[in-house]
This record gives structure tokens, sequence and C-alpha cells, in this order.
């Protein structure tokens, strides 16, 4: 895609702050040599925060789905 400067900036800080959620969360898991950080919510699925539509939002996790 090709994006003009003003939204390569909105996006590059949009991934940032997705950076900055996704390090806060508490649980992670080792999955093709890469570490993953995700959450326990309430109804016992695993979340991480991701881009969805321009949007940060908490995304369900496929890391060891049961």
């Amino acid at each position: 895609e090709d994006f003009t400067p003003s939204e390569r900036i909105a996006d590059r800080h949009l991934r940032k702050e997705r950076d900055r959620r996704n390090n806060e969360l508490p649980n992670s898991a080792e999955v093709g040599g890469r570490t993953l950080k995700f959450k326990i919510c309430d109804d016992g699925k695993k979340r991480f925060w991701g881009i969805r539509n321009g949007e940060l939002r908490l995304v369900l996790s496929t890391v060891n789905r049961n």
C-alpha cells in the first residue's frame, strides 16, 4: 500500500503504542523462537493488542489454543 507522509507517521505511532501495550501484558509463551506476550481475559481466552482497521484492539490469540 502507498501511504502519504502523514499516514506513515500515524501508522508508526499506532505500532509503537501497540508494542508498548503488548510489552506490559502479564503472560508469555515461546512460539517458533519468539516470545509472544498475551493476557488471559475473563472468558479464559488469550488476547494481545493488535491493529485492526486502524484501531488498537484486543485480538484473540492462537497461541496454545484449546
